[in-house]
């Protein structure tokens, strides 16, 4: 495959506040519009930060933020530091899908705290710290999700089990979803 997006799932609803949410992640903006597809956000022209509800989650796409995370073993993040605190109560999963270069990464948070991180490029992960989750051992990396035609390294599903179990909804049902879920922060 070669999708290419990133961004940060929050399993909290942020809708009535996303402007303190993207002030917290000290991401700046001077206008918004709202309307947007879930393919709408996570689209290569798409330039804005996109934030939109899902399941009563907050899904937050942009292209660069989640680069800040850091998945370099036992190094922290301008983007870890900000987003630890903002998982106290409630747990946050950064991502990064970049089907382009075969780099995928995730990080999970809850209870102010990292406990997961996991990163990878062809032929090499680089970084594997904290315990498995549930969905990332139980894929044995096969993803139903998706149409035949799309053939997924084993990173890809990995990190596609974690993301759909994350969000709580497949990824192929999300792109194909023509609902304006999504406010765009530009």
């Amino acid at each position: 495959m070669s999708w290419k997006f990133a961004g940060i799932i929050f399993k909290k609803n942020y809708k009535t506040a996303y402007p303190e949410l993207l002030k917290q992640l000290d991401v700046k903006y001077s206008q918004s519009a709202e309307g947007f597809t879930f393919a709408d956000a996570i689209s290569r022209e798409n330039q804005a930060t996109a934030l939109g509800q899902v399941n009563g989650n907050t899904l937050l796409l942009h292209h660069f933020l989640p680069y800040d995370c850091s998945y370099e073993p036992g190094a922290e993040g301008r983007l870890d530091e900000l987003l630890m605190p903002l998982s106290i109560g409630s747990d946050i999963m950064n991502y990064i899908v970049d089907g382009v270069s075969g780099t995928y990464c995730f990080s999970l948070f809850s209870d102010g705290k990292r406990i997961r991180r996991w990163a990878a490029e062809p032929g090499k992960v680089w970084c594997n710290e904290g315990n498995p989750v549930e969905h990332e051992i139980s894929s044995v990396f096969k993803n139903d999700s998706f149409p035949d035609i799309f053939s997924m390294t084993e990173d890809e599903a990995r990190l596609f089990a974690v993301w759909e179990a994350f969000a709580g909804i497949p990824f192929q049902k999300l792109v194909q979803d023509d609902a304006p879920l999504f406010h765009f922060f530009l």
